[in-house]
């Protein structure tokens, strides 16, 4: 399925740090927290996304995601969103990149 709205429990794993990143994800109701090497790096919340540079370059995710609370999450397929980018200009393809290049570097 390309998209599927994931509920999870307190503590419970959503992404495991480095594996394949063949998804990427849009917190929908509570909150999750990202973790390196069992340390937590930040918390996100409703309306935040992670994952989708990494699941753009087909790399594997450098931190872990955990429910921080009850939350509900919507996962993305990775093929979604190369389909997307592929049925568009080159130029918002650039774009994209650029972005999502740029939000390495800031977070």
């Amino acid at each position: 399925m390309e998209v599927e709205i994931k509920n999870f429990f307190n503590v419970e794993q959503i992404a495991k740090e480095k594996t394949d990143a063949n998804h990427f994800y849009l917190i929908k109701v509570g909150n999750v927290v990202l973790l390196q090497e069992n340390k937590a790096v930040t918390k996100l919340g409703p309306g935040d996304m992670f994952g989708i540079e990494y699941a753009l370059h087909k790399e594997k995710f450098p931190y872990s995601a955990l429910s921080h609370g009850t939350s509900s999450v919507v996962q993305f397929d990775r093929s979604l969103l190369i389909d997307k980018l592929n049925n568009t200009t080159p130029n918002v393809r650039a774009m994209v990149e650029m972005v999502l290049n740029l939000s390495r570097k800031v977070s």
